[in-house]
């Protein structure tokens, strides 16, 4: 009788409160860290999710070809559509709204035991590597992108007049 009080019966190694407890936490991170993107975005990059078809384009002081059919923001990227619905390429972006400001980023990928990962912001973010432009948002979105300063008269500044599509 003394033998059966004193033996216990192991428990299995998936069943410790030690690792049901991390389990819990790592799911628990993951879950806030996709949530608070969303609760903690800016009221502008809000209000410029969806699609917008660009409407003209002025360089100069002249009405110009687009160099885009459409911008499509979803969360913190933007994709350029270009040539009815071939997208051009996808982009990181960070707002600022008190400068009225976007920044676009490259986007860095991580090719890891054959599946793409795209990086975050905050990891790959580098000073310099980055294009800008002044927004005004109302019903509209107007993009200004400044003049390039160089010897050789740098790029001209360009405004892109936008609306929301549908």
């Amino acid at each position: 009788m003394e033998q059966i009080r004193n033996c216990s019966i192991p428990r299995r190694w998936w069943r410790s409160r030690k690792l049901v407890y991390l389990g819990l936490l790592l799911i628990g991170a993951v879950v806030s860290a996709w949530l608070l993107d969303w609760l903690l975005m800016p009221d502008d990059l809000r209000r410029l999710q969806g699609a917008w078809k660009t409407v003209r384009t002025i360089t100069r002081g002249k009405e110009e070809l687009a160099p885009f059919d459409r911008l499509v923001f979803s969360g913190r990227r933007v994709t350029i559509v270009k040539n009815a619905g071939a997208i051009q390429n996808s982009f990181a972006l960070e707002i600022h709204s008190d400068r009225r400001e976007l920044v676009v980023y490259d986007e860095q990928k991580l090719t890891f035991l054959g599946m793409t990962f795209r990086l975050p912001l905050w990891l790959t973010r580098t000073p310099g590597a980055a294009e800008f432009a002044h927004y005004e948002l109302t019903d509209k979105l107007v993009l200004r992108t400044p003049a390039e300063e160089s010897d050789e008269g740098g790029a001209p500044g360009c405004d892109i007049f936008l609306e929301r599509e549908g």
